[in-house]
């Protein structure tokens, strides 16, 4: 399933989570990663994603479309 994701968001609130993350075997042998198509959060934009509220859904909108676009470039869906 994440394979056929056209970016994968990754909701990393600190470094350390990245680099754990990037550590694993399965993250380095997705196809999105490979790619370069993916987005990683930080802390603020994950916990507005994570509480999903009507006063963080702007803030949302407004980090991650941009982010989104960036790595998707002319490829998006």
């Amino acid at each position: 399933m994440l394979n056929d994701a056209d970016v994968l968001i990754w909701g990393t609130e600190k470094d350390s989570d990245r680099v754990a993350l990037e550590d694993e075997p399965l993250y380095r042998a997705l196809t999105p990663v490979d790619q370069g198509r993916q987005v990683f959060t930080g802390g603020l934009l994950a916990g507005a994603i994570y509480f999903n509220s009507v006063l963080s859904l702007p803030f949302v909108l407004d980090r991650l479309f941009p982010a989104l676009a960036s790595t998707l470039g002319d490829e998006g869906p």
